[in-house]
């Protein structure tokens, strides 16, 4: 029978699983330890962050801990043997959340199609799009066409750079947070509270723009909906695939098709000055 236990078990295996406070207990460790080999159960593993929990103090009273796991047995994983495990950024909780994915899709981004959105109606200015895309045109078809790139450019400077912003902002927390979990200092666990604040900012005015979008209160006393949340947050592929690549100026490419236009790139340079060695100095004869 196939079956899966995940939890926060509250107890790190190994003295890696662990930095700041007491020492990792040897005696715990080695019975939980025993416990999973007779269950026949294996870890999934992870990507991400080091840790999975942090008491979020000072860099002196600072402990972290990878305790939050996913034991499978080999029926489960012979079901899902391409499962992943993914710590995402952590924002409010002591606790990082993690994402378990059966059967990640892969696949390239291609461009989603325009669609007008209601809540452009509230934006004052969005009226001027509107007057400039009809004015500069002599026929409804150019009106159209003149509307939907005006307003793709106006929707992102009013509305996407709140989307732009919240990306940014994750992506530097994360960062911070994977550099506290090696090499914590007071420094960098400033650098996240200031950012966690700015991402509190962000959140909220994304909230605004969903619940414009949607016509629905669903706002109770501050709190959000988190699955609008969830679905923007970028998880890191699995270990087995190329997830980002670093390119000759040192900028790191996430998207699939950059990544496979840096490869191509990057063969076709090597093949084309290959070949142009062996042109300037063709084989001898002998």
């Amino acid at each position: 029978m196939a079956w899966i236990i995940a939890r926060d078990f509250n107890e790190p295996l190994v003295e890696d699983d662990k930095f700041g406070g007491r020492v990792v207990s040897m005696n715990r460790s080695l019975q939980f330890k025993d416990c999973i080999d007779k269950c026949n159960m294996v870890d999934l593993g992870f990507s991400g962050s080091r840790f999975t929990w942090s008491n979020g103090r000072e860099i002196f009273t600072l402990i972290q801990e990878r305790i939050d796991r996913f034991f499978v047995n080999f029926d489960w994983y012979s079901n899902f043997p391409e499962a992943k495990v993914t710590y995402l950024t952590r924002c409010h909780s002591d606790h990082y959340p993690v994402l378990l994915e059966t059967a990640p899709h892969y696949q390239l981004q291609l461009p989603r199609p325009f669609r007008f959105q209601n809540c452009w109606l509230s934006e004052p200015s969005f009226l001027v799009v509107v007057l400039s895309a009809w004015n500069q045109a002599h026929s409804l078809k150019k009106a159209t066409n003149n509307f939907v790139i005006e307003v793709k450019r106006w929707n992102k400077d009013h509305f996407g750079n709140v989307f732009s912003k919240k990306r940014r902002i994750m992506a530097q927390l994360n960062g911070i947070q994977k550099a506290i979990s090696s090499r914590p200092s007071s420094n960098l666990l400033e650098i996240e509270k200031q950012l966690q604040r700015e991402l509190e900012i962000i959140l909220d005015q994304e909230r605004d723009i969903w619940a414009l979008k949607s016509k629905v209160k669903w706002m109770i006393q501050g709190d959000r909906n988190t699955s609008f949340y969830h679905m923007s947050t970028l998880v890191r592929r699995s270990r087995s695939r190329i997830s980002a690549i670093k390119n000759s100026v040192g900028d790191w490419l996430y998207d699939e098709r950059d990544v496979m236009e840096h490869i191509r790139g990057g063969f076709e340079g090597l093949f084309c000055s290959s070949l142009a060695l062996s042109e300037r100095n063709p084989p001898l004869l002998t």
